[in-house]
C-alpha cells in the first residue's frame, strides 16, 4: 500500500541520514550494510499482510522467502543452497499426492468457470477464459508465469475484481475493452506493472478491477 511503501522510503532515508551523521559509524557500520542486511524485512512484511488480510499461501511462501534471505545474510547462510533441497522435496510431495502439478501445466487451457483459482509455483500456466459472466478470482505467479486471456470473456454486469500476487514471477493479463472497462491498481515493491490498453471505453460497460502485489516479479495487462 501508499501507506508502507512511504514507510519504507522513509525508514532508508532515516539509515542514510544516521550514516552522513556519523552515527551508524560509531557501531563500525554504515548504510549500505544496513540495509543489504535487513532488505529481507520487506518481503517478510510483505507477506504477513498478504496473509493476515487475504489469508492467501502466496504471503506464508513470501514470509518463507524473506525470513531465509535475512537468516542468509545474518548468520551467513547460503540461501540458494536451502532453496533447492526444498524444492525437490516440494516435488517429491507433489507426485506422492497424486500429480497435482498437472494443472500447472504449460500448455494452454480453456475454462468456462465464472471465478479464477490459478497457481503457476516454479510452473507455467496459459488460460483462455470464455465464461460470458466473469466474477474475478485470484492468479497467483510465484519463481512461475501465467498469462490469462480474457478477450473473449464477458464481466458479469456488477463487476468484477481479479487479485494477482506475482513473487518472484511474471503474469500477463489480456484484456478486451470492447465489451468491459478495466481499471489496474497493483502494487510493485522491487517489481512492476505495465499497463498497455485503451481506456476509452464507455462509463456504461461492467468494471474489472485488476489489483495486486509484483515483488521481484512483473505484471502486464495488455489489450
Amino acid at each position: 500500500s501508499r501507506v508502507f511503501i512511504g514507510a519504507i522510503i522513509v525508514i532508508i532515508g532515516v539509515i542514510f541520514l544516521t550514516d552522513t551523521l556519523g552515527i551508524t559509524g560509531l557501531f563500525g557500520l554504515n548504510a549500505g550494510e544496513i540495509i543489504g542486511t535487513l532488505w529481507p524485512i520487506i518481503l517478510i512484511a510483505v507477506g504477513l499482510n498478504l496473509f493476515t488480510k487475504q489469508k492467501s499461501s502466496v504471503g506464508i511462501v513470501l514470509t518463507g522467502l524473506g525470513l531465509l534471505f535475512l537468516a542468509s545474510n545474518i548468520f551467513n547462510i547460503n540461501v540458494f543452497a536451502t532453496l533447492w533441497p526444498l524444492f525437490i522435496i516440494f516435488i517429491g510431495i507433489s507426485i506422492l499426492l497424486g500429480k497435482p502439478f498437472n494443472r500447472f501445466e504449460a500448455s494452454q487451457q480453456t475454462t468456462s468457470e465464472a471465478k479464477l483459482n490459478t497457481s503457476a509455483i516454479f510452473w507455467g500456466v496459459e488460460q483462455r477464459v470464455t465464461t460470458q459472466n466473469f466474477q474475478g478470482g485470484k492468479v497467483d505467479a510465484i519463481f512461475g508465469g501465467a498469462e490469462i486471456d480474457l478477450r473473449n470473456a464477458k464481466v458479469s454486469p456488477n463487476g468484477a475484481t481479479l487479485e494477482i500476487n506475482a513473487i518472484f514471477g511474471g503474469v500477463e493479463i489480456h484484456v478486451s475493452t470492447d465489451t468491459y472497462r478495466v481499471e489496474v491498481a497493483g502494487d510493485g515493491i522491487v517489481g512492476g506493472w505495465e499497463n498497455n490498453f485503451n481506456t476509452t471505453s464507455s462509463s456504461e460497460l461492467p468494471l474489472l478491477k485488476i489489483k495486486g502485489v509484483a515483488v521481484f516479479g512483473g505484471v502486464t495487462v495488455t489489450n
